[in-house]
């Protein structure tokens, strides 16, 4: 077998699968990841690319998982897109044998190389891994968060629910089982009859339960995989940056230093809410400004306001009370589960004038000028550390601003935003992002339809204003239909004015239409749930800390990129 799987080996030491190999590679293998894909296929989240990083690594450190693809541009292989359920590709499926049975899922785990690799070896046979020795405990818990169940053997409804609840959450936690309880780390601690032991890095180092519900299983390691309250200064650092990776659950951090006045008592409460709220999405934790570094960099700046509470939403937005009584915990967490506290934002000063060529857009201004506008508006979205690109970036909206007023085009709103100061676009509400090395631009079109992102690596005032003209709203003009060539629909259409369009679009070196994004907008006047961190329908909703607060330069060097 081994040998003709190698014969079928590309220089990334994945299997080439065809359609005359695909059957029998298939069934040789209990355990195969699949990439399946097209040539020239889109990829925006390298997929391709990270797989093909993770099979090399592996040829070389464990070359017996193997890692295989199959191209769908060949006609022949197009069948299997009905049979395995593929909707797009690039897509990664998984293989597995069960019971004698083959079964096919979606891959559901990270897509970086070594996380993708440390996946696929947690789920290869056997799953759960078996421990059989202390040789192989040591291998498998290494201070880190694993699920070992201990049975008297592999069979009963004990041992089934437990590989249940293990399939439920295997993208994010090591399962394994054993039959011999003294081969784990902390042996002397007595184990009797079936239990689920979770080994974790702080605390006592581990935790059992013996309900063998598949649900109880499942809150167990959820709600008992992190701790109570998270101390920054105590915990591992590995732990806090795994905490702080998190996106299914919000972070509630309380910052407060040693030193602080009835620190005892904030101590005493936060523990008390903690334990109220545990298992409803919210993992606190406890940040001393002078023990912790890494927790200081989200906001520093605020050190001389504590004690102070955050909560990092999941979804990315900050909430914030500083100096906060230790008997006002409760009732800010619960107002903040409920929606009543309003999102923390930071703001430059709000423009005195208005009359500029080019507008300054900043955080309180935003919603008014942007969203509100019944004008297209093109916001400049850059940061000032983006040196002779950021000069080149205001002199250029200038000389955009000017064309348009020279034409007499007033449906047209030349503005910017420094994105550094600003928590606004940064907060990703319609899922754009600035590049970190060159300004970007947002087309806004004053009829409420889509929001078109361009960042191209070099730019001329000619560049801009013709990808003006193409994504802006213009009744009198035809627009595109296609969202795969990323242009917006309108009614009416007319062969010259398309000649002109594409005319306009010649202009532009990379920003052809496939090079522009398009997001979804709301109404005006609204707020999507569906794309916006608020949970309040009201624009007004956010406190705005100015930015002109902000202690020092220093400080805010050390605010992490919200963007």
């Amino acid at each position: 077998m081994a040998n003709s799987l190698t014969l079928s080996m590309d220089y990334d030491g994945i299997i080439k699968l065809d359609h005359f190999n695909f059957n029998r590679v298939v069934s040789e293998r209990k355990f195969l990841p699949i990439l399946f894909y097209e040539l020239g296929c889109e990829d925006p989240c390298k997929i391709i690319r990270k797989y093909e990083e993770a099979a090399r690594i592996l040829h070389t450190e464990n070359p017996e998982l193997l890692l295989a693809k199959l191209s769908l541009f060949e006609t022949v292989n197009v069948y299997r897109v009905h049979y395995l359920k593929i909707s797009s590709v690039p897509v990664i499926k998984l293989l597995r044998s069960v019971g004698g049975a083959k079964e096919v899922e979606d891959y559901n785990g990270p897509y970086d190389a070594q996380a993708m690799i440390d996946c696929f070896k947690r789920l290869s046979p056997p799953f759960p891994a078996i421990i059989n020795s202390t040789d192989d405990a040591n291998k498998f818990i290494q201070h880190k968060t694993v699920i070992v169940g201990v049975f008297p053997e592999l069979s009963g409804k004990d041992y089934v629910n437990f590989i249940v609840a293990a399939e439920k959450l295997k993208w994010d936690y090591d399962f394994c089982v054993t039959l011999d309880a003294k081969h784990l780390p902390l042996g002397e601690s007595p184990v009797s009859g079936r239990v689920v032991r979770m080994f974790i890095p702080f605390d006592d180092g581990f935790v059992d339960t013996q309900d063998f519900n598949v649900d109880a299983i499942v809150r167990f390691v959820k709600e008992r995989s992190t701790p109570l309250i998270t101390d920054c200064g105590h915990h591992p650092q590995q732990l806090i940056d795994y905490i702080l990776a998190d996106k299914k659950n919000d972070k509630v951090m309380l910052f407060i230093n040693a030193s602080c006045k009835g620190a005892d008592k904030y101590h005493l409460m936060y523990s008390e809410v903690a334990k109220k709220y545990r298992g409803q999405g919210l993992i606190f934790m406890v940040c001393d400004f002078q023990a912790s570094q890494t927790l200081s960099k989200y906001f520093g700046h605020l050190a001389s306001t504590h004690p102070l509470i955050v909560v990092k939403n999941a979804r990315g937005g900050d909430y914030m009370r500083r100096t906060i009584e230790a008997d006002e915990l409760d009732t800010w967490v619960n107002d903040y589960k409920a929606g009543k506290i309003a999102r923390f934002g930071i703001s430059e000063r709000t423009p005195v004038e208005y009359n500029e060529l080019v507008k300054v857009v900043v955080a309180n201004t935003y919603w008014g000028i942007v969203m509100e506008s019944e004008e297209n508006v093109l916001l400049g979205l850059y940061r000032p550390e983006f040196g002779n690109c950021c000069s080149k970036f205001h002199s250029v909206l200038i000389e955009v601003a000017k064309h348009f007023k020279d034409k007499n085009d007033d449906d047209i709103i030349i503005a910017k935003l420094d994105v550094s100061v600003n928590d606004v676009l940064s907060e990703n509400r319609y899922d754009v992002r600035i590049k970190k090395d060159r300004p970007t631009f947002c087309l806004i079109p004053s009829d409420g339809g889509y929001m078109s992102t361009y960042s191209p690596d070099d730019f001329t005032a000619q560049v801009i204003i013709d990808y003006i003209n193409n994504c802006r709203y213009n009744p009198s003009k035809e627009r595109r239909t296609s969202t795969e060539e990323g242009m917006v629909s309108s009614s009416s259409s007319s062969s010259s004015s398309s000649s002109s369009s594409s005319s306009s679009s010649s202009h532009m070196d990379s920003s052809s239409a496939e090079d522009v994004d398009y997001v979804d907008r709301p109404a005006q006047g609204m707020i999507s749930s569906s794309t916006s961190r608020m949970d309040s329908s009201s624009a007004e909703d956010v406190d705005y800390v100015p930015a002109h607060e902000l202690n020092s330069s220093d400080d805010e060097k050390n605010r992490i990129d919200r963007s």
